[in-house]
């Protein structure tokens, strides 16, 4: 596809996307990525271009690349599919750590067994008790890779669920396995004939290893492997590469309220701390002050976590002015009196200074400090 126009390359992934060919789509959307090209997102005719389609295709790396694809373009105006791929780009972002399902079942306690079981698949359950629950869990979360519904879900009831389900672009391509009792099998399997990716466990098998045979043959044999803990990784540090061009202004098309709680929910992952708290620091929200005090002030956070932000705190002070509120104020204050750290010392100390306004004093509180001999250290004249 390389030296291809880019008609062509359009025409290509139009049919791709139509005829269902997951690896020629993927080609055809990282083929047009060097082009950068707005016209590709403009669209003719009145219809939604092929890579703006590409957003919403039912497998998650085409999302992914898509969306890439698309922010590397340098428009300066909103156009169809710009708020989709920040939802794209924000799903990356909670895709990081193991793969997930989401179990739903009305009743709790069943609930709690069948997650049992899931979890031995190698998925981290998420339990909900309806249906609609079951739907904004597996939207909101890129870690998602299965879902598994039990026939006598409520709220909405299982047809609704389903179709809800393989309606949204965060889901479609998900697969769905659907419990119940072994004598409404064949009404379940007349139901979900209707949607691709869907498998009935009707009774849900007595032995794991029989549960695991079942589960492994219908999703290794039906669909794409789950994204791999690098690929969750290097999508998850894409999309803050991206949060960051469009937070200091090099993509005007984009407006990232929509989604600055998801970027704001990554400063709690470790992996990710550093480039998000860059990312936060330019949000103007009081919000975004608060979080980044609240991970500076947890204690349970390392060290570098809590530098990270407090730095990232004090550019936003300089950007937007001091906006947090009298408690969290109060506690960054007194917060060099509660490390020892020399790094994080420095840091707090800045902090606190910029807060009191007394620079002497803390100037003072710095030079004076004395650092910990760590364990093992010899002694001074030793």
């Amino acid at each position: 596809l390389h030296g291809a126009t880019p008609a062509l390359l359009e025409d290509v992934l139009a049919r791709a996307l139509r005829d269902g060919r997951t690896a020629v789509a993927l080609a055809a959307v990282r083929a047009l990525a060097p082009l950068g090209d707005p016209r590709l997102v403009n669209g003719r005719s009145g219809r939604l271009p092929p890579l703006v389609q590409a957003l919403s295709y039912p497998d998650r790396r085409v999302q992914l690349a898509a969306a890439d694809t698309i922010a590397r373009i340098p428009t300066t105006t909103s156009f169809p599919g710009a708020s989709r791929v920040l939802q794209v780009l924000a799903s990356a972002l909670s895709a990081v750590g193991e793969p997930a399902a989401v179990v739903a079942h009305p009743d709790a306690e069943a609930g709690r067994n069948l997650a049992a079981r899931i979890h031995q698949l190698g998925y981290v359950p998420v339990v909900v008790q309806s249906g609609n629950d079951a739907l904004a869990k597996a939207v909101a979360s890129g870690s998602i890779e299965v879902i598994v519904i039990d026939a006598s879900i409520v709220k909405p009831q299982l047809p609704s669920l389903l179709a809800q389900l393989r309606s949204d672009p965060a889901t479609a391509a998900l697969p769905i396995l659907v419990t119940g009792k072994a004598s409404r099998k064949d009404a379940l399997e007349a139901l979900v004939r209707r949607y691709d990716r869907t498998h009935v466990l009707a009774p849900v098998p007595a032995s794991m290893e029989a549960l695991k045979l079942e589960v492994r043959q219908f999703i290794d044999g039906a669909f794409r492997k789950p994204l791999t803990k690098a690929e969750r990784d290097n999508a998850a540090r894409m999309a803050l590469r991206w949060f960051l061009a469009i937070a200091e202004g090099d993509r005007p098309a984009y407006d990232l309220s929509a989604v600055e709680a998801a970027i704001e929910q990554a400063l709690d992952n470790d992996a990710l701390v550093a480039n998000a708290a860059e990312v936060v620091s330019r949000l103007p929200t009081r919000q975004a002050q608060s979080r980044l005090a609240a991970v500076a002030l947890n204690q349970t956070r390392s060290a570098e976590s809590r530098r990270v932000a407090l730095v990232a705190l004090r550019q936003s002070f300089a950007r937007h002015g001091i906006q947090i509120g009298a408690s969290q104020g109060k506690a960054l204050t007194g917060l060099p009196d509660m490390v020892q750290d020399p790094k994080l010392l420095a840091e707090a100390t800045r902090v606190a200074t910029l807060l009191r306004g007394d620079a002497v004093v803390e100037g003072n509180r710095l030079r004076n400090f004395q650092p910990p001999v760590p364990k093992g250290a010899k002694g001074e004249g030793s």
